[in-house]
């Protein structure tokens, strides 16, 4: 089957549509999704708002930045859904190239990756910047550390293609095991102030640390992020600007925190909006179900499991404070990549040539 690649089709859909483009991006709000079954069959939902008349045409393929000439199928916009089926499994990604209309174009994907041993693991693309791109499917991943991997699991950790996994860790002894994701070259950014996840584990456990206290800790742990750890966010930023070592997956002990707060630094970069950038961030508290994480907190007093429910959950709050904070001192969160982390507008104009369509 005859493929095309993605960008030369942005290109000459931008060029068509040069007089009104722009007003066209203000003017269409469109949302794309795609969920798959266990028997990797796909279902791909849309919204444009306002309504807009006419067709989408559908592309379907595993490769996100390579399609097939012809569509794979044309749905009435206003249906908002299709389904697809696979000749692979759950295992075995597809991304969708939806064209609406002739005027816009949107690529959708499945965001989460399901897996029974990898916490918080999902494709940070998708997103759409100011500029009116979008941030490219199957390049960037972001994640927890793994805690032993099952059969179905290096299935699917294998179907991402990863190269790169970039772990942001807390101490210079603290290890990662590597077994079971094939040949993914780990490259470990110690922390320069690393965080004791444990001892305020330890201190929630015995009661020695209130809802509030949590949440205190969570705060100051973003500020020890941005002020006290230059080396370590600038050297993980630079190593993103490689194209060698995509696709890669920025992960941290949850990847909550230091990946968190890494991913926002590089969808600033690239223009993705401030809600969208929450949006991004809130997902985990979908993906970190406490039950599972520390399942023996629910026999103890309901104090501590607040306390313990608030130290996965993510809060807008958590990152919306430190992003306006360093606002406050830097004017902007470009000036301070320029002036802290060593990463100016020339590293970001790099990155948003790697990371959009």
């Amino acid at each position: 089957m005859r493929h095309l690649n993605i960008l030369p089709l942005l290109i000459a859909l931008t060029t068509c549509l040069s007089l009104t483009s722009c007003a066209r991006k203000a003017y269409y709000d469109i949302s794309t999704g795609a969920d798959v079954a266990d028997s990797g069959n796909y279902v791909v939902r849309w919204q444009v708002r306002p309504g807009m008349s006419g067709e989408v045409a559908i592309y379907a393929s595993d490769d996100a930045g390579s399609y097939p000439v012809e569509p794979t199928k044309v749905e009435p916009i206003g249906k908002e859904w299709a389904t697809f089926t696979t000749d692979g499994t759950v295992y075995s990604r597809h991304y969708f190239l939806l064209v609406f209309d002739d005027r816009e174009m949107r690529v959708a994907g499945m965001r989460v990756i399901p897996t029974e041993g990898f916490a918080n693991l999902r494709d940070a693309g998708g997103y759409m910047t100011d500029e009116g791109y979008q941030m490219r499917w199957g390049r960037l991943y972001r994640g927890g550390r793994y805690r032993g991997l099952t059969p179905r699991d290096s299935l699917v950790i294998g179907s991402l293609g990863l190269k790169h996994n970039i772990v942001l860790s807390d101490a210079y002894s603290f290890v990662y095991l590597t077994n079971g994701i094939g040949n993914v070259v780990q490259k470990d950014f110690a922390a320069n102030t690393p965080i004791d996840y444990k001892s305020v584990l330890k201190r929630i456990n015995e009661g020695d640390m209130s809802k509030e206290g949590v949440i205190l800790f969570i705060h100051d742990t973003f500020n020890s992020l941005a002020y006290e750890n230059p080396e370590q966010l600038s050297a993980a930023l630079h190593y993103l600007l490689d194209p060698d070592h995509y696709p890669v997956m920025i992960s941290d002990e949850w990847g909550k925190d230091r990946a968190a707060f890494l991913t926002m630094l590089v969808q600033y970069s690239l223009g993705v909006s401030r809600s969208d950038i929450l949006s991004d961030y809130l997902l985990s508290n979908a993906l970190l179900p406490v039950e599972k994480l520390a399942p023996q907190g629910f026999f103890a007093s309901p104090g501590r499991q607040e306390a313990l429910s608030e130290f996965f959950r993510c809060r807008p709050s958590d990152l919306l404070s430190i992003m306006t904070d360093i606002e406050n001192k830097y004017g902007t969160i470009g000036n301070y990549m320029d002036q802290v982390l060593d990463f100016d507008e020339s590293d970001r104009i790099r990155l948003r040539e790697l990371l959009l369509y």
